[in-house]
């Protein structure tokens, strides 16, 4: 917190952390992530809350909901219609969704094309039918680096699985992340002054 001007101090209470990684199957310490965003969160509004005259705040957070703020659907109970998943029968298949195949170069690639208009500019540069075994065909038959530039030449997502230091190391992370601040403000236009609103703090229980 220290990069936005923050100290754990400034909520005025203790601050806890329940739970800890992996809570989902990833090298990615991806519930930790969420969490220390949320207190962040957390101990911001707190701080204000004590500059207007009120108490300090007590914060909790249990990494092992933690996902939902990343995906809120990631363990696919809860997004249910008459206790079915949802799915639009104009799309019926998504081997061009959430799935990695394995390049000609023994390297993976995400296929991240599942919208009608993004799937089919994917099978045009594939050359593939909308099923698993037909995409994987065809995604073998390029190296990820070589499939991946091509995506982007065809306007659809086919990024290449990167090692995080294969990432530190690459174009897009030096010329955009590495330099970017924590936290920025960019005026996108003109108001009138607006009071910040008055909350009432309870204890309440929130997922994000």
């Amino acid at each position: 917190m220290d990069g936005v001007g923050l100290q754990r101090a400034d909520g005025g209470g203790r601050i806890e952390f329940v739970g800890a990684d992996p809570v989902v199957p990833s090298p990615l310490r991806l519930a930790g992530a969420a969490s220390i965003a949320l207190v962040a969160k957390s101990v911001a509004v707190a701080a204000l809350h004590r500059d207007r005259g009120g108490p300090g705040q007590d914060i909790s957070m249990d990494l092992r909901v933690a996902p939902h703020r990343l995906c809120p659907f990631y363990d696919r109970r809860w997004e249910l219609l008459d206790g079915y998943p949802v799915e639009s029968p104009a799309n019926r298949n998504q081997a061009l969704g959430l799935s990695f195949y394995r390049t000609a170069d023994d390297r993976w690639v995400m296929p991240l094309n599942p919208y009608p208009g993004l799937k089919v500019a994917a099978q045009q540069l594939l050359d593939c039918a909308d099923v698993v075994d037909s995409v994987a065909r065809a995604v073998r038959r390029w190296s990820a680096a070589e499939l991946e530039a091509a995506g982007e030449q065809a306007g659809v997502a086919m990024p290449m699985v990167r090692t995080v230091d294969e990432f530190l190391a690459s174009d897009h992370f030096a010329s955009t992340v590495a330099s970017a601040p924590l936290v920025a403000l960019v005026r996108v236009g003109d108001s009138d002054p607006e009071p910040f609103p008055r909350q009432r703090f309870i204890t309440r229980e929130a997922i994000g």
